[in-house]
């Protein structure tokens, strides 16, 4: 299975992604805990390719 498993997801995602932040914060290893990186697919479930203007 791809992603995160059911019993590891918290039924409410804010508190989640609250969970994740925190211990991102607090661990000396990632020197960056706020970026993020975001990605889109199409309707066949496909990564889309950027291209700039779009």
């Amino acid at each position: 299975m791809l992603g995160i498993e059911k019993e590891f997801m918290n039924k409410e995602p804010f508190k989640k992604f609250a969970e994740w932040l925190e211990k991102a914060t607090v661990t000396k290893e990632i020197v960056e805990p706020t970026a993020m990186c975001l990605a889109t697919v199409d309707e066949n479930k496909n990564l889309r390719k950027w291209r700039s203007g779009s």
